[in-house]
C-alpha cells in the first residue's frame, strides 16, 4: 500500500485563542482552548432550518456557492479553489464524501452542538486536513448545557421549519454527564418553480466532561430532498432533484497533559444518493438513473506536546472508503480506497528585546492504496513586536490529493463526463499576514497569497459537446489579497472583509471552452456583517456581499451583485425571541453557479 500527502495554511483571521498555562506539577483544566468569534451576523435562514452551510453564507473567508438555497446544496470554496479542495474537520478527523465534493457540508449534526467554524489554511491546516489542497473549516463539540428549546417558522413559498433542542447533564463526583437531543424538519416549495425542499435530522448525543477532558458520542441521521432547475447540470429548463440520506456515528475524545494536550477522534459516515436531472421522467434503475451510495470511516489523533523549548505538532489520520452501489459510476478497476497521513511540526520560540520569533518547520506524507505517495513541507516564521500589538508572518505549505469517485469513474462521454486517468492534484501555498490587534474582539489582517495547483481536477465545458460536461486536469496559478476588520462601538459590532483574485489557467491539449469549477469564482468579494444592540429587548443582524464574478461565457445576466439578509430579533422576556428575517433583500438574480437560477428574496417570521 501506497501512502501520500495533506494540505495547509492557517488563519483563523477572526478567531481569538486563549492559551492557559500548563503547570509542571499538575493536569490543567482542558488545556487550550480557542474562542471563535462567529463571522457573519445571521446564523438562521428565512427559509430553511439552519445547517452547517446556513453560518457559511456571508463568511468574509468562505465563498459558499448554492444551488438555490445554501440548505439545499451548496459548494464551500476558500481563496479560488475548487469544491472539491477544501475538509471539513470535527475534532481530530475530517469526514468527507468520496463520491463527490458537492457533498462536503453534508454533515447531518445539529449546528448548536459545534462551535463556531474556524478556518486552518497553508502550514496550519496541514494539521487540519487529509486530502485536500486549500484548507479545512474545522469544529469542535461544545460543553453540553441544560436547554429546553422550541424553535419554529413560517413564511413565504408555504416555507415553513420547527426544531426541539433537548438537554440535561448530571454531575457526577468527578465528572459531567451530559445528554442531548435534537430533532429538526424542514420544507418549503420553494422560490422558483421546482425549487421545493424537504427535510428531516436527528441527533443523539452523549458527553462526560472533567476538569481536564471531555469525551463525546454522536448518533445523527438526515433524510434531505431538494429541487432545483438546473441544479448540476447548468440547463434551466431541467428541474433537478437530489434525494440523499446521510448517517454518522462519531467518537471524540479531548486531553489536556502536564506537557500539552491532545485529541482522537473516530467516526462512520454512509450516504444514500438518488439524484435525477429530470423530475419529469420515471427512473428503471439502468445507467442514467445516477443512483450511488458510499460509505467511509477513519481514525485521527491530533496534538501538541512540549519537550523542552520546543512544541511538537502532530497529526496522524487512516480512513477508508468504499463506492458500494452506483448505477453510472462503473468505470476504472477499483471501488474502495484506503488513506493515511502523517505531519509533525516542530515549533520554538527566540525571544528578543525588541521582537520574538516563532518559526513552524515540518514534514508532511500521506498516500493511498490506490496511489503513488506524496511527501510535502511545511514552514512559517511570525515577527512578534514588543512594542506593538503587530505580528508578521510568512508561511509555505505543500499539500495534495486525490480525485473523488465522480470524476474518475462516470464513464468517459455523457451528461458528466469522467476521465479514469486523472492523477494526483498537487499544490504549494505562500502567503504573507500582518495583523494587528487593537484590543480584545477589535483587529484588521492582510494577507498577500500565491498559491500554484498541479493537475486539479476541473469540470469543463466545449462548444463541439454542448450537452455534456467533461472531467479535465488544469494547471492554475493563483494569487490575491485578503483583508478582514473586526471592531465594535458601543451597541455596533461588525465584521467587514475584502477579498481580490487572479488566475492563470492552462489546461494542455484539452478543448475547454468554459469551467463549471476553476474558472467560476469572484475577481473581488466584500462583505460586512453587522450587530446592532438597540436595547434589552431589540436587535438588528445585517449580512452584506458585493462581488464582481470573473466573466464566465455560461453564465446569463450580470457578473456583479449585491445580496443581504436582514434580521430583527425581540425577545421581551427571557425564555422567549421573536424574529423577522429576510433572505436576498435586494431579490438579486445573480447565478452563482452557471446556468442555474438563483433563490429569490424569501421572509420568515421565527
Amino acid at each position: 500500500m501506497h501512502f501520500s500527502k495533506p494540505l495547509s495554511f492557517s488563519l483563523a483571521l477572526a478567531s481569538l485563542s486563549v492559551t492557559h498555562a500548563l503547570q509542571a506539577d499538575s493536569i490543567p483544566a482542558l488545556e487550550e482552548v480557542a474562542v471563535v468569534a462567529n463571522r457573519v451576523a445571521n446564523d438562521n435562514s428565512a427559509s430553511s432550518a439552519a445547517t452547517l452551510a446556513t453560518a457559511l453564507r456571508y463568511d468574509p473567508v468562505l465563498d459558499v456557492q448554492s444551488r438555490g438555497l445554501a440548505e439545499g446544496q451548496a459548494d464551500l470554496v476558500i481563496r479560488g479553489a475548487s469544491f472539491e479542495s477544501a475538509a471539513i474537520s470535527v475534532g481530530a478527523v475530517n469526514i468527507r464524501d468520496p463520491q463527490t465534493g458537492h457533498y462536503l457540508l453534508e454533515l447531518p449534526i445539529e449546528p448548536t452542538f459545534l462551535s463556531s467554524p474556524s478556518v486552518a489554511l497553508g502550514s496550519d491546516g496541514v494539521l487540519a486536513a487529509q486530502n485536500a489542497t486549500i484548507g479545512a473549516v474545522s469544529y469542535s463539540l461544545k460543553p453540553v448545557e441544560p436547554q429546553a428549546q422550541l424553535q419554529g417558522a413560517w413564511g413565504d413559498d408555504q416555507s415553513s421549519y420547527q426544531s426541539l433542542r433537548l438537554a440535561s447533564v448530571l454531575a457526577m463526583n468527578d465528572s459531567d454527564i451530559g445528554i442531548r437531543l435534537a430533532a429538526t424538519r424542514s420544507s418549503s416549495d420553494g422560490s422558483v418553480a421546482n425549487g421545493d425542499h424537504d427535510f428531516e435530522r436527528l441527533n443523539v448525543a452523549l458527553q462526560r466532561r472533567t476538569d481536564s477532558a471531555q469525551s463525546d458520542l454522536i448518533l445523527a441521521h438526515q433524510d434531505k430532498f431538494f429541487g432545483w432547475p438546473g441544479a448540476y447540470t447548468g440547463f434551466a429548463s431541467l428541474p433537478e432533484t437530489d434525494h440523499t440520506k446521510t448517517s454518522l456515528v462519531l467518537l471524540n475524545h479531548r486531553q489536556a497533559t502536564k506537557a500539552g494536550w491532545y485529541a482522537v477522534s473516530a467516526y462512520r459516515r454512509s450516504l444514500d444518493d438518488d439524484y435525477d436531472f429530470d423530475r419529469r421522467t420515471q427512473e428503471v434503475g439502468v445507467p442514467g438513473s445516477f443512483d450511488h451510495k458510499t460509505r467511509n470511516w477513519g481514525l485521527g489523533l491530533r496534538g501538541k506536546t512540549d519537550l523542552g523549548n520546543v512544541d511538537y505538532e502532530y497529526a496522524v489520520q487512516y480512513q477508508a472508503d468504499k463506492l458500494v452501489r452506483s448505477t453510472d459510476l462503473t468505470e476504472g478497476d477499483f471501488r474502495s480506497r484506503q488513506y493515511i497521513s502523517a505531519v509533525l511540526a516542530p515549533t520554538w520560540l527566540v525571544s528578543g528585546d525588541a521582537a520574538d520569533w516563532r518559526f513552524k518547520a515540518g514534514i508532511v506524507y500521506q498516500d493511498t492504496s490506490q496511489s503513488e505517495p506524496f511527501w510535502g513541507a511545511l514552514g512559517s516564521a511570525t515577527w512578534i513586536s514588543n512594542a506593538l500589538p503587530l505580528q508578521l508572518t510568512l508561511d509555505y505549505a505543500d499539500s495534495s490529493q486525490v480525485p473523488g469517485y465522480t470524476a474518475l469513474k462516470s464513464r468517459p462521454t455523457g451528461l458528466f463526463g469522467g476521465n479514469a486517468n486523472l492523477g494526483r492534484e498537487e499544490s504549494a501555498q505562500w502567503s504573507t499576514t500582518l495583523t494587528y490587534q487593537a484590543a480584545v474582539g477589535s483587529d484588521i489582517s492582510v494577507s498577500l497569497f500565491k498559491r500554484t495547483d498541479d493537475d486539479l481536477v476541473d469540470w469543463t465545458y466545449s462548444t463541439s459537446q454542448p450537452s455534456t460536461r467533461q472531467a479535465n486536469a488544469v494547471d492554475l496559478d493563483v494569487k490575491g489579497v485578503e483583508v478582514l476588520w473586526r471592531a465594535s462601538a458601543g451597541d455596533l459590532a461588525w465584521i467587514v472583509g475584502g477579498m481580490h483574485l487572479t488566475k492563470n489557467a492552462d489546461y494542455g491539449s484539452a478543448m475547454v471552452d468554459a469551467s463549471y469549477y476553476a474558472l467560476n469564482y469572484a475577481k473581488q468579494r466584500l462583505t460586512a456583517a453587522l450587530t446592532w444592540q438597540l436595547d434589552e429587548q431589540w436587535q438588528v443582524k445585517l449580512d452584506n456581499e458585493y462581488r464582481r464574478q470573473a466573466h464566465n461565457p455560461l453564465r446569463s445576466g450580470a457578473d456583479t451583485a449585491y445580496v443581504g439578509s436582514v434580521s430583527v430579533v425581540y425577545s421581551p422576556v427571557d425564555v422567549l425571541e421573536l424574529a423577522f428575517i429576510v433572505d436576498n433583500v435586494s431579490d438579486e438574480d445573480f447565478q452563482r453557479f452557471p446556468g442555474s437560477p438563483a433563490a429569490r428574496r424569501s421572509a420568515s417570521l421565527q
